[in-house]
């Protein structure tokens, strides 16, 4: 599968999106813009506001700019990312995000660094919705990934923060053995494939730090 995604993003010029939220200080900015500024193959949208988000997604469309790799570096909670002090759930994306699908156009691996986006719940969430995190992952892949399927990962933990350190070791990367990594396929047309590991499968720990190929091993 990694080679087969190194193949197509070389075949068809596809790119990888890094997206960083300015507010969140449990990462280093200058380490990350130093890590990419000089990767050809890396576009960086940095944000401070889920307006600012949009507007940046956006203008990547008419620029023709096509991506089988997406990081999310923001906060989170079971269910949602943070785009400054917007929550992003379901209901948002279902609302602003359609149009973005066309910058997946095959299969694409789209991976949320935030603490608890898969949990089923936590103190921030609300307490009547029940497996948020798997929820909205589901959301997300089908609203984005209609084009080429792909996958759309996050973990159910807190993660360790350390700050100014390695990068995809610090700022929420490095999580506990008992935080487990969500992995939601989907076919194209946005189709739910499966969900791995199940609720009942055990505890793993799994950091992408791989950053040509950003695949859990």
């Amino acid at each position: 599968m990694t080679d087969d995604f190194e193949e197509a993003g070389k075949k068809f010029n596809l790119r990888k999106l890094v997206i960083v939220d300015t507010l969140s200080q449990d990462y280093s900015i200058s380490q990350i813009w130093r890590h990419f500024k000089d990767n050809p193959d890396v576009t960086m949208v940095f944000m401070d506001s889920y307006s600012g988000l949009l507007k940046q997604l956006t203008s990547l469309i008419p620029k023709g700019e096509q991506f089988n790799r997406v990081l999310f570096e923001t906060h989170g909670h079971a269910g949602v990312f943070y785009a400054g002090s917007t929550a992003v759930g379901p209901s948002l994306v279902k609302r602003d995000f359609a149009k973005y699908a066309a910058l997946f156009p095959f299969h694409t691996r789209i991976y949320f660094s935030g603490c608890d986006i898969a949990a089923d719940h936590d103190e921030f969430s609300d307490p009547t919705v029940k497996d948020a995190g798997f929820k909205f992952m589901k959301v997300f892949g089908e609203t984005l990934l209609r084009m080429g399927g792909g996958e759309v990962l996050a973990y159910d933990g807190e993660g360790l923060t350390m700050m100014n350190y390695m990068l995809f070791v610090g700022g929420h990367t490095l999580h506990w053995p008992t935080d487990q990594l969500t992995t939601v396929y989907f076919k194209p047309g946005g189709i739910f494939d499966k969900r791995v590991p199940d609720p009942m499968a055990p505890k793993m720990e799994i950091t992408p730090r791989n950053m040509s190929r950003w695949k859990p091993y």
